[in-house]
């Protein structure tokens, strides 16, 4: 799915091959109870003289041996072309936008039918969907998907956990999200060091936490070089130079693989991976951002404002819950271009 281009039908659709998808791992869906469904959608939808299976997604999940509904096929190959681009996504989008109401009744009668397959088949018939990475989309796309349909996406009969951009929740363009029955929950983020630190001390409570997170998903042993106390030292440096984020901690740990290749990692390949993710994480650095920064650096508070709330964003700044502190990324503090003197006096005397 394109970042830059979002629509609420398109969530719609991907929740309903979401949850249909879901189903079908665990148990033998009847193909005849989903056909009404299936019709109404070929119907509203279908223009092209073509079987469903001919899109990329659908064939490979029918060449892995999966046996999938007709409706799932059609889901797969509407949500691949919306993914992919394809030329029909416009009218994909006004096809399924004509009578809203409708699409969402057809797609409750989805979810009504998954769960008396569940029921039947003597599993848990609640059906929960998270859709998650949505809070890497900027949040002007996610506000026109998602924070003006509100009241459609209340209406489905689902529980629904979305994650959003932090602006949703701090700056909405419009109506805040709890005005609109959802209740936002920002899930807190492991401190690396508390407030009152200064950056040559860290807090070890949260740190080993994170070293624990990378315990959890490699065997230590063989992924790090060293004696026990050696492959902590390395763990502890990933888990810094992340300053808190999983993303940039997984981010690190697998460019540290990478640099390593098929030795284990040691504090060298840790150092040329911490510079080479700190390059690709300022990708979206801007000069204006610099003075953005250095007044949260100095205030241990983020603005959220439009200034502030890029640099939460991109994740140039990390907010932490409790009394909601901020402080710079690691990856940009020690980065050359936010210590370029040269920089910083020509801000200055901007």
């Amino acid at each position: 799915m394109a970042v830059y281009d979002l629509d609420y039908s398109d969530l719609m659709l991907y929740m309903a091959t979401m949850a249909l998808e879901g189903v079908c791992q665990r148990i033998e869906v009847d193909d005849k109870i989903l056909q009404p469904i299936e019709k109404w959608f070929a119907n509203e939808i279908w223009t092209e003289q073509e079987s469903y299976e001919s899109g990329v997604e659908v064939r490979s999940v029918v060449e892995a041996g999966m046996n999938i509904p007709g409706l799932l096929k059609l889901l797969f190959n509407l949500t691949g072309r919306i993914t992919g681009g394809h030329k029909s996504v416009k009218e994909i989008r006004h096809s399924l936008k004509r009578n809203p109401h409708e699409l969402i009744r057809r797609i409750n009668e989805l979810y009504d039918k998954l769960r008396t397959m569940l029921k039947n088949s003597n599993l848990q018939s609640e059906i929960v969907l998270i859709v998650d990475s949505l809070d890497r989309i900027p949040p002007d796309i996610m506000d026109d998907a998602f924070r003006k349909w509100s009241d459609l996406f209340k209406q489905l009969n689902i529980h629904l956990i979305i994650t959003v951009p932090l602006s949703l929740i701090y700056s909405p363009q419009g109506e805040p999200l709890f005005e609109s029955n959802f209740s936002p929950f920002i899930i807190p983020m492991p401190k690396i060091r508390l407030k009152e630190h200064s950056w040559d001390e860290y807090w070890p409570k949260g740190v080993n936490a994170l070293v624990k997170i990378i315990q959890n998903r490699v065997e230590q042993d063989k992924v790090f070089a060293g004696d026990s106390e050696g492959q902590h030292r390395c763990m502890r440096e990933l888990a810094l130079a992340s300053g808190g984020s999983l993303r940039e901690l997984m981010r690190l740990l697998l460019v540290s693989a990478d640099e390593a290749w098929d030795v284990p990692i040691d504090p060298e390949h840790i150092e040329r991976a911490i510079r080479k993710v700190s390059a690709e994480f300022m990708n979206h650095f801007r000069y204006d951002d610099i003075p953005v920064l250095r007044e949260i650096h100095r205030l241990k508070r983020a603005d959220h404002r439009p200034e502030g709330g890029r640099q939460l964003f991109y994740r140039f700044a990390l907010e932490y819950n409790g009394d909601k502190w901020a402080d710079v990324h690691p990856l940009v503090f020690y980065s050359d271009i936010y210590n370029d003197e040269k920089i910083l006096r020509e801000i200055d005397e901007a």
